[in-house]
């Protein structure tokens, strides 16, 4: 007479198969008591989640992008008109003449304007090569030398200044502003020096 075997029961097995044979996470989620919807929430979240940061991570670079573009633009506007020593010297029919003129930075960056240059019909112009940082809004006086042809004096319209400008994260253009000097003190001290040249 055999003896009598009380049934086993295996806790790793659920309906007969083993944790190990592919369902071992479905297992653990079932010995945990939680639903099969709950990875598929949580993948969800972790989507939705890795989203909202790649979108704000991409806003960050655009307001980045955005900004390194406005310190790289350069708007400078150059007046003849101002007030401050002007001397003018030299014989015969061309005459020199240094004075003022006014840069002011209109852009939103600081500039360093340097390189001023510009000739039209009867008039060359230059000014001393040197470092002149300009906040955004402000303005500098730049001493600007002026040779004018007496037989012509200086233009009615404006002359083309070209001005080399760097901005602040050392990019470099080459910008030009037109500049007016007829109905200025230049034109009052070109026809003086003209006239006594005469």
């Amino acid at each position: 007479m055999e003896p009598h075997q009380e049934p086993v029961l295996d806790l790793d097995v659920i309906d007969g198969r083993s944790p190990r044979s592919g369902d071992g996470l479905r297992y653990w989620w079932r010995r945990l008591g939680v639903s099969a919807r709950v990875p598929l929430l949580v993948a969800l979240g972790l989507f939705l989640f890795g989203g909202a940061i790649g979108g704000v991570g991409i806003h960050v670079w655009d307001l980045r992008q955005q900004l390194q573009a406005e310190q790289s633009t350069a708007s400078v506007v150059v007046f003849g008109d101002t007030a401050g020593p002007m001397m003018a010297s030299g014989e015969g029919p061309r005459v020199r003449i240094d004075g003022p003129v006014t840069v002011v930075n209109a852009g939103r960056s600081s500039v360093n304007v340097q390189n001023l240059a510009g000739s039209a019909q009867g008039v060359a112009l230059g000014a001393i090569d040197k470092q002149r940082w300009i906040a955004p809004g402000a303005w500098s006086t730049v001493d600007l030398t002026a040779t004018v042809d007496c037989a012509t004096g200086l233009p009615a319209g404006p002359i083309a200044l070209r001005l080399s400008v760097q901005t602040y994260d050392d990019r470099f253009s080459q910008v030009s502003v037109p500049v007016t000097l007829q109905d200025t003190r230049w034109e009052e001290v070109s026809d003086q020096a003209c006239g006594r040249a005469g």
